[in-house]
């Protein structure tokens, strides 16, 4: 055999090797979430079927490969005008949950469900999947809370350089009512403590305000606007005083 024949010959096997190689394999970095024809692959395993052909929201559909049934929507959400852009949406059929992502690197989604490990070897990982779900939350859900929290927790408009007057249980500044506050004990472990609620105007509890101790001046305070938790050190002279001060310096009241 001449030499140039040989050569021709080992040419070819090479190429026939390396088109064996890479058959079955994304052609694409495998550095991650890769779509291939059918297939989604994660770092260079092949985990799904995909169907990535955009259908109105939905922009792809992951599927087992062992049954085909479908593991994971994407779809991609348009609130048009408003506080909400577009975003996308992660439907998980079996466990019927969802959460929803602003920017994703591709408008599958794969680069997200291989980050997060959302599909394996065997399926859906449940696991990951309800803590990623924990983890993005829902953009309507946030904002209708936020909405909530807004009408809820309005604050009165008033001059904030006047004086706050008590008349009762109510609770004034420049001559217009702030919402009103109830003084109780209550029974713990440490004792009978002295506790203050503080309502708004529109009767939702602003605070619950609890005496760490008995006569320390130290309240452990729970705002219910970002329920957020903390300590305040107040005068012996007027605790309520005080603490009603706190919540009107912080935008509470």
């Amino acid at each position: 055999m001449s030499k140039f024949k040989l050569s021709v010959l080992i040419a070819l096997v090479s190429i026939a090797s390396i088109a064996n190689a890479q058959k079955g394999k994304p052609s694409k970095p495998v550095n991650g979430g890769v779509v291939e024809a059918d297939s989604f692959y994660c770092n260079g395993v092949a985990l799904a079927i995909v169907d990535d052909k955009r259908r109105g929201e939905i922009v792809a559909v992951y599927k087992s490969i062992k049954d085909q049934h479908t593991l994971i929507e994407v779809r991609n959400i348009s609130e048009g005008e408003g506080t909400l852009r577009d975003y996308y949406n992660f439907y998980f059929p079996d466990l019927n949950s969802n959460c929803d992502l602003q920017d994703l690197l591709s408008t599958n989604g794969s680069d997200v469900i291989c980050k997060f490990k959302l599909i394996n070897a065997y399926g859906l990982d449940t696991f990951r999947v309800e803590t990623f779900v924990a983890l993005k939350g829902n953009m309507k859900k946030k904002e209708e809370e936020k909405k909530a929290i807004e009408e809820n927790f309005k604050i009165v408009e008033r001059d904030k350089t006047k004086p706050v007057v008590l008349v009762g249980n109510d609770i004034y500044q420049n001559d217009k009512i702030l919402g009103t506050f109830e003084e109780l004990t209550i029974e713990s472990p440490n004792g009978t403590l002295n506790q203050i609620q503080v309502y708004n105007t529109m009767k939702q509890m602003v605070c619950l305000a609890t005496e760490t101790k008995k006569g320390t001046h130290v309240w452990r305070i729970h705002t219910n606007q970002d329920n957020q938790y903390f300590e305040l050190k107040t005068t012996a002279k007027s605790d309520l005083d005080d603490l009603i001060k706190y919540l009107i310096d912080h935008q509470y009241l």
